[in-house]
Parts: C-alpha cells; structure tokens; sequence
C-alpha cells in the first residue's frame, strides 16, 4: 500500500508494518514542498521510530515524481501538489502513472480548510451536501487549487455527477464571504481567515466541516473534521 500526501493539499503512501519509508518529493531540494517534506519526516521519526529519508524526483511537473512513485516496490509517501492528480480522462491517457493505483490519506496545510454556508442555507451539514437530490445544484466557490482539489476529491467520494454542483473560482476569500452572505454562493470551501471566523462566530456563516483530522476550535465554536461525518 502506498499513502500519497500533498503539500498545499496531500495525498499519502505508506505500509504499516515496515520501518524504512521514502518520501518522494517531486522538486527541486529548497523548495517549500521539499522542506515541507523534510519536516514531516523529521515528525513521523520521531513519532515512530521509523527511518524515513527524503528523494527528490523533479522534473515534468511533478509528473516524474508520480512516475517514480507508483513504480516503487518499497513503503513510500508521496508529497505533491494536486496538480498530479488529473480529472480529464483524456489527459490521463498520456500520464505515464495512475493516480487510482494511489492511496488518499490526508492533507498538509498552511492553515486548516473549512467547508462553510450561509446560515440560512438548506445546506447546514457534510450530510445535506452528500445525499443533494439531482434537482440541487449548489454554486460552490473556492479561492484556489487548494481549495479546488478538496472539491474534486469530495466530489469522487460522493459520487457527485458532473451536473450535480457547480465549482465556482473567486478571486479570494472577503468576495466569497460577501457572495454568501449576499445569497449569490452556496457553499464554500476557503482557509479559517480572520474574515470567516468573524463570520462563523457572529452566526452569519455556519461551519459544515473541517478537512484536518481533529476538531477546529474558533471562540466558542467546535468544527468536526469531514472524514468523522463521512
């Protein structure tokens, strides 16, 4: 098994009971994502006792990367933007990997990510959102590829149909606070700004989940994690 995890978003490779792992940073060493991966190595030494050691595979985009990681018969980790992962079938036949052939474990940050709503929305859970009737099209905005691959990777999970929800790019997250809030968004997806926590905490904007893997406490506020209302 493999866990395949994301920098900015991340996916994560990794056999359980083995005790040397690579991680396979797609870039060149001194980039964010290298250090990013060389902290998390640093982390799950400690935390396990493991050995894992960093290679970095730059090249095509990340794509040699990928090619390498899916290739390894070792434990591994993947540690890519999501732009390794590729939705159009067409462009997928001309990968030189398979992402399906990849194991989603979690993602890495810069701050956490929060799926919110307008507080009279109809959508006031990650369940309202999974079980959508097909005559519901929820307009969904999201600041970023960060943002974007969370959506990509719910919509798969959920099984969403192409013509079930409607992702939509905002330029960034005080004009997605004022589209919901205005009623012209139905949901987003957007890091725990300042401008959306004030929002969230005055009771104008609700909290449907979180994407990290524990509860996010604002104020007085808890926000479970998605994976736990899955």
């Amino acid at each position: 098994m493999k866990l395949f995890l994301t920098f900015l978003f991340g996916l994560f490779s990794l056999n359980a009971t083995a005790k040397e792992y690579v991680i396979i940073s797609p870039v060149t060493p001194g980039s964010m994502n290298d250090i990013s991966s060389r902290k998390i190595a640093d982390y799950y030494m400690k935390m396990t006792g493991n050995k894992i050691t960093v290679q970095n595979v730059a090249g095509g985009n990340q794509i040699t990367g990928a090619a390498k990681f899916e290739s390894m018969q070792t434990p591994a980790i993947f540690m890519a933007t999501t732009s390794v992962l590729v939705f159009n079938p067409i462009l997928q036949k001309n990968l030189p990997y398979n992402t399906e052939n990849f194991d989603f474990v979690g993602g890495v940050s810069l701050s956490p990510i929060v799926w919110v709503s307008r507080a009279s929305s109809n959508y006031k859970s990650m369940k309202d959102l999974e079980s959508l009737p097909k005559s519901s099209k929820p307009l969904i905005a999201y600041p970023n590829v960060v943002e974007l691959s969370n959506i990509n990777l719910l919509s798969q999970h959920f099984k969403w149909g192409d013509k079930q929800v409607e992702a939509v790019k905002y330029r960034g997250v005080p004009e997605i606070v004022q589209g919901l809030l205005a009623g012209d968004l139905d949901v987003a997806v957007v890091s725990n700004t300042a401008a959306v926590n004030a929002q969230l905490e005055s009771g104008r904007l609700i909290a449907l989940g979180t994407t990290i893997d524990q509860p996010l406490k604002i104020g007085n506020l808890t926000i479970h994690p998605v994976s736990s209302q899955q």
